[in-house]
């Protein structure tokens, strides 16, 4: 992320790397494929659907933020920078609806593994196992995406925030030995 620096309006423009955004999109790929490959069904209704939904999200979502990073560059009166971020705060409310969205689908899979676990018609120990470290690898990407867009404004706001209002605080930050 490269820091904000004025433009020749006296906007601040926060200029941030589209690679970003796409680490992100990746990951919710990720997760798509790895709820996919659940071995046992643990999904509402077809085991395809909630993947589908959150492909179609993601499409639209990674076409505007490439759309608004080439807006942003390109800004140069007053109603553009506008424009740009109006669009910036409507991408931004879509990509927390695509992550409470996989947040769902991931709880729901938990529910019915342990359903099925509790139930005592859970099937072989092996798919169980790799259906159970499937759901957990979700988990930590999720918190990674959930991170990622809720500390410091999210990131197209993040260099705009001091660093001394953050989210999350951890140990080695509350020391003086911020590695930020």
């Amino acid at each position: 992320m490269i820091p904000h620096q004025p433009s020749q309006d006296n906007h601040r423009v926060l200029l941030t790397h589209a690679h970003d955004f796409w680490l992100a999109r990746g990951a919710v790929v990720l997760v798509i494929t790895l709820q996919l490959l659940l071995v046992n069904n643990f999904s509402l209704g077809p085991r395809w659907a909630a993947p589908m939904a959150e492909l179609l999200l993601l499409l639209p979502l990674s076409f505007a933020t490439a759309w608004v990073h080439n807006q942003v560059k390109n800004a140069t009166t007053e109603m553009h920078f506008q424009l740009a971020g109006r669009t910036r705060r409507l991408i931004r409310r879509a990509a927390l609806v695509l992550t409470a969205l996989v947040t769902f689908m991931n709880f729901v899979a938990l529910y019915f593994l342990l359903r099925a676990l509790l139930g005592g018609h859970a099937g072989d120990a092996r798919s169980l196992l790799i259906d159970a470290a499937n759901i957990w690898s979700t988990n930590v990407i999720v918190f990674a995406l959930w991170y990622w867009s809720i500390d410091r404004g999210g990131p197209a706001s993040r260099g705009l925030v001091p660093h001394s209002t953050v989210d999350f605080l951890f140990p080695t930050c509350q020391a003086g030995r911020s590695p930020f």
